[in-house]
């Protein structure tokens, strides 16, 4: 027997053949790359690998069945469309993605943009990288009309802004966002439509805008229930809780402000509970009811709430006032801003068993 030859009976069958190159085709990208100038990189059906080298580049990966894509847009600055399951490397530059679900994006050094396209459920995570980043995942369309089939609301998205001064806008279930350094805006959106719930927050270091937006709150009754965890991080932060029910705040390190507008935001069957709030001489944490309002959100009349410091003292009922009620968990704030039928908003401040005085309130 001759070992160096190869027989009929070692050869696999024709069929055998076919069958594992139509399974492992598919797992093989195309190819595609850029030049050194400014190109139009368009994908095809199935995935592909994108290289866009330098310049200003446009690469479209965003066509039906273009899915699962790689890319490397290089230096410059780029616009990239991907569908789902993509990866991307946006490279330095100020870039500007848009990106659908299951994809993971490295925004890189650079003033970048990233808008999450519409109808898309979510499961994307997100790196801002050096500069001032904008990351959106909002629907920018009426949410009434939905494909058939396909959720309006994104899950699961985690974000890391990166330092920079960044603006940072979400929406969803289960997100987690982190600002990093820089003086960071994050907002989230609250809607009936597409409701948003269990997020958590980390402003990072910086003086960080953080709001929770509800934008049904002109209907009196918005979305319900809703509870997030947020913590400014070191920094004198701005703190905005518009959510209807309770959330877990933390102003971090720094002279933090808790802002309340709205008399559904924090009532005594779910409160907002702040762990540290803070009002001594090396640190002084506030909470600002200047603009309370004793019907909904966003429907001010350019009038001071007229709140009356009342200390620990009974509601007299006949006016708005604020009072401090010591707990077994620390103090509680209960606010009645009008002679409205609703029960006083109460903040609970966790810990807190000093006497408190007027001047830890924006009135």
């Amino acid at each position: 027997m001759n070992n160096n030859r190869l027989t009929a009976a070692y050869l696999p069958e024709k069929a055998a053949v076919q069958e594992d190159w139509d399974v492992l085709l598919p797992l093989v990208p195309n190819i595609i790359t850029g030049t050194a100038g400014d190109d139009l990189l368009n994908g095809t059906i199935g995935k592909d690998l994108v290289f866009g080298y330098t310049g200003n580049d446009t690469i479209k990966l965003n066509t039906e069945g273009n899915n699962a894509d790689i890319v490397f847009a290089g230096s410059g600055e780029d616009t990239i469309y991907t569908g789902s399951g993509a990866v991307i490397f946006a490279g330095d530059d100020n870039d500007v993605a848009y990106i659908t679900n299951n994809s993971f994006v490295d925004l890189g050094a650079g003033d970048d943009v990233l808008q999450s396209e519409r109808f898309t459920d979510g499961h994307n995570i997100i790196l801002g990288g050096d500069g001032n980043d904008t990351i959106s995942t909002l629907h920018p369309v009426d949410l009434n009309n939905p494909p058939d089939g396909v959720s309006v609301v994104p899950v699961n998205d985690v974000i890391y802004g990166g330092e920079g001064d960044d603006r940072i806008d979400v929406m969803g279930q289960n997100f987690r966002v982190k600002g990093d350094a820089g003086n960071d805006d994050i907002m989230v959106r609250l809607m009936l439509l597409a409701p948003s719930d269990n997020g958590k927050i980390d402003g990072g270091d910086g003086d960080d805008f953080i709001f929770i937006a509800n934008n049904d709150a002109y209907q009196v009754v918005g979305q319900e229930g809703t509870h997030f965890e947020i913590d400014g991080g070191a920094g004198n932060d701005m703190i905005i809780s518009s959510s209807m029910g309770g959330d877990t705040l933390t102003g971090g390190e720094g002279n933090d402000t808790f802002f309340y507008e709205w008399e559904l935001v924090s009532s005594a069957d779910d409160p907002d509970v702040i762990t540290d709030f803070t009002f001594n001489d090396q640190e002084q944490d506030k909470i600002d009811l200047s603009k309370m309002d004793d019907l909904c959100a966003y429907d001010y009349d350019g009038k001071p709430s007229n709140l009356t410091f009342i200390g620990y003292n009974e509601f007299s009922r006949h006016g708005s006032e604020v009072r401090l009620v010591h707990t077994e968990e620390g103090t509680n704030v209960e606010v009645i801003p009008g002679t409205s039928f609703y029960d006083p908003v109460i903040i609970q401040l966790a810990g807190v068993t000093q006497e408190l005085t007027q001047e830890a309130f924006i009135l």
